[in-house]
């Protein structure tokens, strides 16, 4: 899509602009270049007012905020920080200006976003793009709800199963995942999440950047390489820095399991091939699993299994009964 001009959007800010501008502008801004392009403006006046190379521009309902704001701070001698406070909250005096005025003239494309919803069977795995970059894989029997254009201000999404993001930079428009009850939040990053809504665990993995997940009394921050283990029952996180390569091998068509409990395999095997298992002896739940298999039948994951515990598999239809 053609950028609009600088007049055209200045025009838009100060309402002198026709509906036509208007629509042209707001589009534009909804485009992935175009909230990209807003961003760089951002930053590039809140750089500018903070150095005083400009002041805020007159006509602006934002303008008398920052003299009542300034006026406060200088009172109390604190002239420094009433510029940088300044300087951080009229971008976003002007952001929320922009999104008012189009709403308006334009007429909803501001308003809250329609949503759409997508559901990847058990034995299925998917992959989609974002308008803003974003690319986002999702594993077996894993439910996505995403908005069909992104909010102005933020880009939220909400899930139920296992997913891989790696998440578009955009400083004004934070990227936050819904899990129920709790969410993460991020700027740009690349992160593996599997909270699935009959499990009440999380578990986070980060490669790269930077991610917050909150469930409204606790707060964890996540570096690369760190795992988060949270349990939505005791709202009780663990975090631990370890090798997360093995959390998202499942977008290359690889089952990893490193120690990990029989009751967890089925329930991933039962995602990936679209089976139930039924255990008849409880004693098959003591045991550890630690294998990795690519492209495998199930059969041959069974057989594995197999090697590993002394516990046999009978097919009942689509039941898989487990004995010892």
């Amino acid at each position: 899509m053609k950028r609009p001009d600088r007049d055209t959007i200045r025009r838009v800010l100060d309402e002198r602009a026709t509906p036509q501008e208007a629509r042209e502008v707001a589009r534009w801004f909804s485009s992935a270049e175009g909230a990209a392009e807003l961003s760089r403006l951002i930053d590039e006046e809140a750089r500018m007012l903070e150095t005083g190379e400009r002041m805020p521009a007159s006509g602006i309902p934002s303008e008398a905020i920052y003299r009542r704001i300034r006026a406060a701070l200088v009172r109390r001698r604190r002239r420094r920080i009433a510029l940088r406070v300044a300087a951080v909250l009229i971008p976003c005096l002007l952001v929320l200006g922009v999104g008012i005025r189009l709403d308006r003239q334009v007429g909803g494309i501001f308003s809250a976003p329609e949503y759409a919803e997508i559901y990847v069977p058990k034995g299925e795995r998917m992959q989609m793009v974002f308008q803003d970059g974003t690319r986002v894989w999702l594993n077996a029997d894993t439910r996505l709800r995403y908005p069909e254009k992104f909010g102005f201000s933020m880009r939220r999404v909400e899930l139920d199963g296992e997913a891989y993001f790696s998440v578009s930079h955009n400083p004004a428009r934070p990227f936050v995942v819904g899990l129920g009850g709790a969410q993460i939040e991020v700027l740009g990053t690349e992160f593996n999440v599997q909270a699935y809504d009959d499990s009440p665990l999380i578990a986070v993995s980060l490669d790269a950047g930077s991610v917050s997940m909150s469930d409204g009394r606790n707060s964890f921050l996540l570096a690369p390489s760190d795992r988060l283990l949270y349990d939505r029952t005791t709202r009780q996180g663990r975090l631990d820095h370890v090798d997360t390569s093995g959390a998202s091998l499942w977008r290359k068509s690889i089952i990893s399991f490193r120690d990990t409990p029989l009751e967890e395999v089925l329930r991933t095997l039962g995602r990936w091939y679209d089976v139930t298992f039924r255990v008849t002896d409880p004693r098959a739940y003591d045991y550890y699993f630690t294998l990795t298999t690519h492209d495998s039948s199930l059969r041959e994951i069974l057989s594995e299994l197999q090697r590993i515990a002394p516990m046999h598999f009978t097919r009942e239809g689509d039941t898989i009964v487990i004995g010892m």
